[in-house]
């Protein structure tokens, strides 16, 4: 290599060099992560919710299912409680010490807009958004916290948003399917129907059965019994309860409503979902199903 190549070579490391330390900056300290809590996400089990003029929510977690204990006793939405678990590690922008005696009318936290409790330890409480960078004010004890917020428009949605969506919960033993228009009941292997299915087959009810089992609502409404003009009802006998489950059937312009008095909850459905559940499957017999497998396939001849 020649002495001028050699000569390149070494400034051209020179100049690496310099350009890494100005982009490094060794003499810089690195700014500390501000976290909210010192919590982890997977350790939180308990949420509660207090939001004036709503209802508190208290969310439980047990065999990593959440549940709602207040003010429904019911499964609870997974995705929303664990999402909510994620204020435990979310990091701030900013962070401040509150004074002694401070107004903080200015930062919407008196009284705050809504809190969130963590584990019955940690409680966050949330304020407005400030203008600049639209951040959204925490207080925690004495600290006021600046955040980007994604949580407040879940976690101010009305308590029954937070019920797990699944009409029925887990996979119970149905026993008897009482629709407004027909009943079923189980009798040893077979089942039976009234008024009278000609040829009623298992599968036939397997599948009306299947699609409540696998009914998920689109919403989950607070239901008062007496305010909306109930259509029909429908009643289903759960094995090993004495008492059926009572739904009231509401029929609004492109929803149908499932609605039980028993716990104050309307379970939102689609027309078409509906009316799945209401009716029993129509019956393919051998005749027709062998003409839908004879016909040829599209573009086929």
């Amino acid at each position: 290599m020649s002495s001028r190549n050699l000569l390149n070579l070494v400034l051209l490391v020179v100049v690496a060099v310099l350009v890494t330390v100005l982009i490094i900056d060794p003499g810089k300290k690195e700014t500390p992560v501000i976290k909210l809590t010192n919590l982890s996400k997977s350790d939180i089990n308990k949420i509660k919710i207090e939001r004036p003029g709503a209802k508190t929510v208290v969310l439980e977690k047990k065999n990593d299912k959440w549940h709602m204990l207040k003010p429904y006793a019911m499964p609870a939405d997974n995705f929303k409680a664990n999402a909510i678990s994620e204020l435990a590690e979310t990091k701030a922008k900013a962070h401040y010490p509150i004074k002694k005696g401070e107004n903080l009318k200015p930062y919407g936290l008196a009284p705050a807009r809504l809190s969130v409790t963590l584990n019955n330890k940690v409680k966050l409480e949330f304020g407005n958004i400030e203008s600049l960078k639209y951040l959204r004010y925490i207080r925690e004890n004495n600290t006021l916290y600046l955040i980007f917020d994604h949580f407040f428009s879940n976690i101010s949605n009305p308590p029954a948003e937070f019920v797990d969506h699944k009409l029925l919960a887990g996979k119970p033993v149905i026993t008897k399917l009482q629709l407004p228009k027909l009943t079923l009941t189980a009798d040893g292997d077979k089942w039976q129907a009234q008024p009278p299915v000609k040829q009623l087959s298992n599968d036939q009810v397997n599948e009306l059965l299947d699609n409540w089992h696998g009914a998920h609502a689109t919403d989950i409404l607070a239901y008062t019994p007496g305010k909306a003009r109930v259509d029909a009802q429908a009643r289903l006998y759960i094995k090993g309860q004495s008492k059926p489950l009572v739904f009231d059937i509401i029929h609004n312009k492109h929803m149908v409503s499932f609605a039980r008095a028993d716990i104050g909850l309307q379970y939102e459905f689609s027309s078409d979902v509906a009316e799945d559940m209401l009716k029993l499957p129509s019956k393919i017999g051998k005749d027709k199903a062998k003409r839908i497998s004879s016909k040829p396939e599209p573009g086929k001849k």
